[in-house]
Order: structure tokens, then sequence, then C-alpha cells
């Protein structure tokens, strides 16, 4: 019996172990990932006309695509355009690659 009691003392052991090692390698994963965020610098004022620019020929293009056969009214279809292009933009504000990766179209 003690032999048994050892040995779930041993698994229990590594059982505990590898929580505590995930645990610190989710924290490192966090770590590096809020530094990278941070660590970018602002964006200057043509970045962020650029990034203006393509959002309104995005939001553009969007009530353009709207058709009567769609299930949205118009004013869904608008609603939804303005929603998806402001989160485009934030995430272009805030992802600095995202925004060159690519050739931009030419308008």
């Amino acid at each position: 019996m003690d032999n048994q009691h050892g040995l779930c003392l041993i698994v229990y052991s590594l059982v505990q172990w590898m929580h505590y090692m995930r645990s610190v390698l989710y924290f490192l994963v966090l770590c590096l990932a809020s530094a990278t965020a941070v660590a970018q610098p602002p964006k200057t004022a043509e970045e962020i006309k650029a990034i203006d620019e393509r959002v309104a020929f995005w939001r553009t293009t969007c009530l353009g695509d709207w058709d009567a056969a769609s299930h949205m009214t118009r004013a869904q279809w608008r609603t939804t355009c303005e929603r998806v292009a402001a989160e485009r933009r934030q995430f272009l504000l805030q992802d600095p690659a995202s925004f060159t990766i690519g050739k931009s179209r030419q308008r």
C-alpha cells in the first residue's frame, strides 16, 4: 500500500508541476504580447491619413454592395458597413504590420 501511495504522490507532484509550468508559459506569452503592443511607435499624420482614406474606400465599396435581395434593409446594411469600417480603422491604427503587408490599391 505504501508503494501505491508513494506513486500517487509522485504523479500528483508531476501534474502540479505541469500546471505550474503551463501557467508560467501563459504568463510569458502575455508579457511578450503586451510588450510588442506597447513598443509600437505612434502613427504619423501621413499614416493616419492613409488609413482614413483606405477605410473611406472600404466604407464606400461596402455601401455600394447593398442589394435589394439582401437579408438586410439598406439602413441595417449601412449600420454594418459603418461598424466594420470603424473596427478596421481601429485595427489598422493599433497594428502597423497589417497596413504595410501587400501592395495598397490605387484609387
